[in-house]
């Protein structure tokens, strides 16, 4: 599965992934994790872009940056690490 994809070819990384990956497809202006969820997953893009965007104090979005195949949101990762919140 994500062997197909050529993103990663370290073989140990690459049987942990498929071990415990799950695919998922998110549709145009679909929201992935919102304000205040837990981060139980981390993003790899496999396809497309996504943008990342937070709320400012006033509750407005503010946009971050974009993800493209091959990257994930490092808000991610330190968040599911910590066991913070989005």
């Amino acid at each position: 599965m994500i062997s197909a994809l050529k993103l990663f070819t370290e073989p140990g990384l690459v049987a942990g992934l498929e071990k415990n990956i799950r695919l998922k497809q998110i549709k145009k202006d679909d929201l992935m994790i919102k304000p205040g969820d837990d981060i139980l997953f981390i993003p790899i893009i496999t396809k497309g872009s996504i943008r990342i965007l937070r709320q400012d104090n006033e509750g407005k979005e503010v946009f971050l940056y974009h993800l493209y195949p091959g990257q994930t949101c490092a808000m991610s990762l330190t968040c599911c690490q910590s066991g913070k919140r989005a």
